[in-house]
C-alpha cells in the first residue's frame, strides 16, 4: 500500500440509503486510509465545508443518481469557494448520461457494486491494486 490517504465519505441528499457510503468507508479504512464519515442528509456546502475542516485529499460522495451532475458541480463551487480543491469521487448508482458530465468535470466515478480494488484505485491509483 501506498501512503495513507486522508478521506471523507459523505451521503448527499435526503434519501437515507447510506449502505453504499458505509461499505466505502469501511474498505478504505481496512485499506489502511484515515476515512471521516460524516452523518447522511448532507449538502454540498455542508461537505466542503467538513472537507475544509478536516483537510482531506479526497471526498467520496453517494448521493440520489438523478441528480449526481449538479450536487458535484454544486460541491466542486463550494470546495473552491473555501480555497480547498480535494479529489472528488462519487460513488453509487451514477446514471450513464452523468457520468461523462462528471468526468469532464474531474470527478471520478464510482459503478455500483465497485470491487474493492475499484474502491481503493479511486482514492490513491497504485493502492490495492493486487486486491
Amino acid at each position: 500500500m501506498g501512503a495513507p490517504v486522508r478521506v471523507l465519505v459523505a451521503k448527499v441528499g435526503l434519501d437515507g440509503a447510506d449502505r453504499g457510503a458505509t461499505v466505502v468507508a469501511r474498505v478504505l479504512r481496512d485499506a489502511g486510509h484515515e476515512v471521516i464519515f460524516s452523518a447522511i442528509g448532507q449538502t454540498p456546502a455542508m461537505v466542503a465545508e467538513a472537507a475544509a475542516r478536516e483537510a482531506v485529499e479526497v471526498v467520496v460522495v453517494t448521493m440520489p443518481n438523478e441528480l449526481a451532475d449538479y450536487l458535484a458541480a454544486m460541491l466542486q463551487h463550494e470546495l473552491a469557494h473555501l480555497g480547498v480543491a480535494p479529489r472528488i469521487v462519487v460513488a453509487g448508482l451514477v446514471v450513464r448520461h452523468a457520468e461523462p458530465g462528471l468526468r469532464a468535470a474531474g470527478v471520478a466515478t464510482l459503478s455500483a457494486a465497485p470491487k474493492v480494488a475499484e474502491i481503493c484505485a479511486s482514492v490513491e491509483p497504485h493502492v490495492c491494486a493486487a486486491a
